[in-house]
């Protein structure tokens, strides 16, 4: 080569070097200036110094990434996640080391969080986890997208993996313990929360949440101990005080302690009413609020704040859910889905159980879907035989029941669960069929923006409309179905002296669960036994047994005259109440299922309605049982008290009446219920 060229040669090398050199230079230089300008808050000149970095190097990852997060810092969402999507893109695609490109996959999972996309930020903080499996940060915010989702075992995996990189972190501990308790398994929850309290004995979230698992374990005394010392602690926050109050009204309610009662009841209604009036959920759960004194107002607005909190998660969600919903009827047979968690062995379920298979055809097609799981019980397997659609969605995530609900094009779906602690509440408000409505688990308003709520006019009488915020449709009899006959058998006749009754007294009974006491119903059914020389029967709490006896004793009722019952198989229960003398009903939420009972094999029940719906029910089936002009429905304590004194004199002609009338009246009529709820709830679709 002549010396001439190669000296032109080396010149130009040279130059491009140079250049280069001085283009690195100056990448550095924006790069750095860029920085700068983010730290003194000046985002928009950040902008430009990344953007003309990317203008040198349209692959630097590092510019698109300060670009994404300056274009979001300036209120350009969208425009900052196509930038960080790049970024993220070029990092999967170049040498990066896993824990930069996982802090990419992070702030691309927040920004989606900004931006309302909460499934597909769930799969950037899961990619972030997987590329680096050290990322504990990206382990959480996986971990509460996912609980968000519904999909609790992942939740599980993810926070597991934050404990083993921070053993000494309360925070996880905490976590996955309340994702334990959902998923009913308390044992494992109790020992985290117990972790986690010895790492931070002063967490108050902690130490109600224990309480809270160890109510759940049927571990009363533990619970209200711990729901005691976090309502008087003085590092237990303001916010969180209601929640040990209500924690140690349900706790000791179970135990029936009621020692200073009034007291701890007036500090819950006193912290429910600062909760509704800083527009928070109320620490009262609308089901807790059934067992209570509030009003049919009071609790609609316990139930709004609930359901206000339902509508905010639902809105959380629907991103990840077609809009489109079917508008207006699909003609032909009127598609009718039962919701509900409770299709299993279950109290309530009894009830409704001939209801799938009792509809007029011609006109009704059936769909039931569960939301609970499979307890492998006859009445589930019933349901799936009746109904002509079953639909399994127990571990489907929120998106995924509500689109497989949508595909099934309902005209009307009606929900059991109504607003109970167990709910539907989330899928309901994000629509599931052209009209949605409540009926039978929940014995009050949900406050939600459900069509309408399925009564009677016993239960709801139309002066109460205003206290519930659906449209109150009326059956015909009572709201409250009675599918025995046919389907319900009563055990072998028992005897008075196998329940350790004696044979000398009558007996009056209340079956229901002793959280349905409170001391001032107690102490009249005590006062009712003694003035009839009668045994007080009633259902037996382990946990209650010595303080029930000690009220019973303070009442004036001799430990002879107090009678605990056993649970017992449902032919065994229905076989002793028919040895019972009277049904006495309680006051703030009545018996329901268990006046059901008692009606069906001639037990009377004598009841005093308040104005709330869960103290109506007994009412409601006595009218329904064509006993509606009988003195059995009371309205005074005290007229309650004389009229079972009086019918205890005279027990048998009482029975024969209740038997004569439950054996013609459209109570446990069920192909009549079905009619009428046809007539009702399905002629308006």
């Amino acid at each position: 080569m002549p010396q001439k060229v190669a000296l032109r040669l080396c010149a130009a090398l040279l130059a491009i070097a140079l250049a280069a050199a001085d283009a690195a230079g100056s990448i550095a230089q924006l790069s750095a200036a860029a920085s700068q300008a983010e730290e003194r808050g000046d985002f928009k000149a950040a902008l430009r110094l990344h953007r003309a970095v990317i203008s040198q190097a349209p692959s630097d990852v590092f510019a698109h990434a300060g670009a994404a997060m300056a274009l979001a810092r300036t209120g350009e969402l969208q425009q900052g996640l196509a930038s960080m999507r790049i970024a993220v893109a070029l990092g999967q695609r170049g040498a990066l080391q896993p824990a930069q490109l996982a802090g990419l996959e992070f702030n691309l999972g927040y920004m989606l969080m900004q931006a309302g996309d909460a499934r597909r930020a769930g799969d950037a903080f899961q990619a972030a986890s997987v590329t680096n499996p050290k990322f504990r940060e990206a382990h959480l915010k996986a971990a509460q997208l996912l609980r968000d989702a519904g999909d609790p075992s992942r939740v599980v995996a993810h926070l597991r993996a934050a404990i083993e990189l921070e053993p000494r972190n309360p925070n996880a501990y905490a976590y996955l313990a309340q994702t334990l308790n959902n998923l009913k398994r308390w044992k494992e929850a109790i020992e985290l929360y117990q972790q986690a309290l010895k790492l931070e004995p002063r967490d108050a979230d902690s130490r109600i949440s224990l309480a809270e698992t160890l109510l759940n374990s049927k571990r009363y005394k533990e619970a209200a101990k711990q729901f005691t010392r976090a309502a008087k602690a003085r590092e237990t926050p303001a916010p969180l005080r209601p929640k040990a109050l209500v924690g140690l009204l349900h706790a000791r309610s179970i135990l029936a302690d009621w020692k200073g009662w009034a007291r701890l009841c007036q500090l819950v209604e006193q912290a429910t009413g600062a909760e509704l009036r800083q527009g928070k959920p109320t620490s009262l759960s609308p089901y807790q609020s059934l067992f209570t004194w509030l009003g049919n107002g009071e609790r609609r607005m316990v139930a709004a704040s609930w359901s206000k909190m339902h509508r905010k998660e639902a809105a959380e969600l629907m991103s990840a859910v077609s809009k489109h919903m079917p508008s207006s009827a699909s003609g032909g047979k009127v598609r009718v889905g039962y919701l509900s968690r409770r299709f299993e062995d279950y109290a309530g379920t009894h009830l409704l159980l001939p209801i799938f298979a009792a509809h007029n055809r011609a006109r009704t097609h059936v769909v039931a879907i569960a939301r609970g799981p499979d307890d492998r019980s006859a009445e589930r397997k019933q349901i799936q035989r009746d109904a002509d659609e079953w639909h399994d969605l127990s571990s489907a995530t929120t998106p995924a029941a509500v689109a497989a609900i949508r595909a099934m094009d309902l005209d009307v779906i009606i929900d059991y669960d109504g607003i109970h602690n167990f709910n539907n509440l989330k899928e309901l408000h994000m629509g599931l069929a052209r009209k949605s409505c409540t009926w039978l688990g929940f014995a009050g308003t949900t406050g939600g923006n459900l069509d309408c709520l399925i009564a009677d006019n016993l239960v709801v009488p139309r002066e109460f409309e205003e206290d519930f915020s659906e449209t109150i449709v009326r059956l015909p009899y009572s709201y409250q179905p009675a599918g025995y006959r046919g389907h319900r058998s009563v055990g072998p006749k028992t005897t008075r002296a196998a329940h350790g009754l004696g044979s000398e007294r009558p007996a009056v009974c209340s079956f229901n669960r002793v959280e349905k006491m409170d001391p001032t119903t107690f102490r009249l059914w005590a006062s009712i036994a003694v003035a009839a020389n009668a045994t007080l029967w009633i259902m037996d709490n382990p946990a209650a047994r010595e303080q029930l006896t000690e009220e019973a004793a303070a009442a004036g009722l001799p430990p002879s005259q107090l009678v605990l019952a056993p649970k017992l198989p449902k032919d065994q229960h229905l076989a002793r109440l028919g040895i019972c003398s009277l049904v006495l009903d309680s006051t703030n939420y009545g018996a329901h299922t268990t006046a059901t009972d008692a009606l069906f094999v001639g037990t009377p029940i004598v009841t005093v309605p308040a104005e709330v719906f869960s103290s109506r029910v007994s009412a409601s089936l006595l009218v329904a049982a064509g006993l509606g002009s009988s003195p059995l429905i009371c309205g005074s304590v005290k007229e309650e008290e004389d009229v079972a004194v009086a019918t205890l004199a005279d027990a048998g002609t009482l029975r024969a009446a209740v038997s004569a009338a439950t054996t013609t009246s459209p109570l446990f009529d069920f192909p009549r219920f079905a009619a009428g709820m046809e007539a009702t709830v399905l002629s308006s679709v």
